[in-house]
């Protein structure tokens, strides 16, 4: 299962890494983060996909 940093699948989607993250802290995607301060959050490909078809989002070409 492979994991992805949020500004990795932001990127995916062609979305501002801030908008991301508000998805996530909304709870529109799963996502989580490192026990250390200043941790990134990991989204697994699984998940993203998921939230994908959730939404009817598609991969910037």
């Amino acid at each position: 299962m492979a994991k992805l940093t949020a500004k990795e699948a932001a990127e995916r989607l062609d979305v501002p890494y801030t908008t991301f993250i508000d998805w996530i802290k909304a709870g529109k995607i799963k996502a989580v983060k490192g026990p250390m301060k200043g941790s990134n959050y990991r989204i697994d490909e699984e998940e993203l996909e998921a939230f994908q078809e959730r939404y009817g989002w598609k991969e910037k070409s």
